[in-house]
């Protein structure tokens, strides 16, 4: 005898499997953007910074979360008997994470004030973006990456490109949505 699934299971199991993978720190656009609004003085520090290459950091830096980062193109990942770090084709193992810090090439100082910086201000990744920009994907964007981008001060071009993608929508058919916030600050949510 065949027992059938109720539909109300299925669409339980559904929600449950939907809201699971979505990890997202800021559940929607308007959370994230009352956070840019309760932090936009040390949000905008920090890309100011950033753009201005200070302090030291690569193209990319990502905080995923405790002992596990990407520096540049170089992933940093805790295992059970250390760590594992790999660039492209190239990997290794090493028992600490200072050791694994050194092999990416990133300066040690650098590397902690980037992760101090993305853990206290909810910050997934940080990144170089079109034409001198800056972009910050939010804590939880591993399965749906969301936040800001940002024209640094004195960066007309850089201000006058965002303005540009967010009225078609988005950057080069990798969002599904970009929209201005507030002076030099635009929302993102790229597709996945």
């Amino acid at each position: 005898m065949r027992r059938e699934v109720p539909v109300v299971v299925i669409v339980l199991v559904l929600a449950f499997w939907s809201s699971a993978c979505r990890h997202r720190y800021f559940p929607d656009r308007d959370a994230a953007v009352k956070y840019l609004g309760e932090h936009q003085q040390d949000l905008e520090g920090i890309t100011e910074a950033w753009a201005a290459g200070l302090p030291a950091h690569p193209s990319m830096f990502c905080n995923f979360s405790p002992d596990n980062y990407r520096w540049g193109g170089t992933f940093i990942r805790k295992g059970s008997d250390g760590f594992a770090v790999e660039a492209g084709s190239k990997k290794a193992k090493l028992a600490t994470l200072e050791a694994a810090i050194n092999w990416a090439g990133a300066p040690p100082e650098a590397f902690a004030h980037w992760v101090d910086v993305t853990t206290r201000n909810k910050i997934y990744c940080i990144q170089d973006g079109s034409d001198a920009t800056v972009e910050i994907m939010l804590a939880g964007s591993d399965w749906s990456p969301y936040g800001f981008r940002y024209a640094p001060k004195g960066d007309a071009q850089g201000l006058e490109t965002l303005a540009f993608y967010a009225r078609q929508g988005g950057m080069d058919n990798s969002d599904r949505r970009m929209e201005p916030v507030s002076g030099r600050w635009f929302y993102f949510e790229a597709k996945r």
